[in-house]
């Protein structure tokens, strides 16, 4: 059963006297442990007394701040529970921003943090990544504007370079 389904967690009362008795037991347990811990004597006798006062004193102050505990919890639940709306519908609303600002960093730092010697590797592989996954799929390249006007590519030359040629 979950807790807001219990009539007595609905009123603010009821549900501070079940922690202020959650309280209560923890510290009855301290007692029995202490009890259990000390030799037998008039020492122990004397320790399980003074553990024993010490509960019972504490008890009305722990019952007083646990019931202000609940008392806050229960004023605050309004303003958290707007303060989340707000936060989603503002991501909502923002959404597109806040994804290309998050990619915007991440590229930022991946290039601040690959050494200048791997930085041409880590290029192309940027530049991999950023094609279509149906080109990437089959390996065709995209049409590049820096290349277009260039007109066509030299066909690498047939059978091993001769010594005038240079070897790649």
């Amino acid at each position: 059963m979950n807790e807001t389904d219990r009539p007595e967690a609905n009123e603010p009362h009821e549900a501070s006297r079940d922690a202020a008795g959650n309280i209560g037991g923890a510290l009855g347990r301290f007692v029995r442990s202490a009890r259990r811990a000390a030799r037998p004597g008039p020492e122990r006798d004397r320790l399980v007394e003074q553990a024993h006062e010490a509960v019972e004193a504490a008890r009305p102050q722990a019952e007083r701040l646990a019931k202000q505990a609940k008392a806050a919890a229960d004023a605050a639940r309004p303003h958290v529970v707007r303060a989340a709306r707000e936060v989603t519908a503002y991501t909502r609303e923002h959404q597109d921003e806040i994804k290309r600002a998050a990619g915007t960093g991440a590229t930022e730092f991946a290039r601040r943090a690959v050494p200048p010697t791997l930085r041409p590797i880590a290029n192309v592989v940027e530049q991999e990544l950023r094609k279509p996954p149906a080109l990437r799929a089959a390996g065709t390249p995209p049409p590049d504007e820096q290349h277009a006007d260039a007109g066509p590519a030299e066909a690498p030359p047939a059978g091993p370079p001769s010594d005038d040629q240079p070897r790649s």
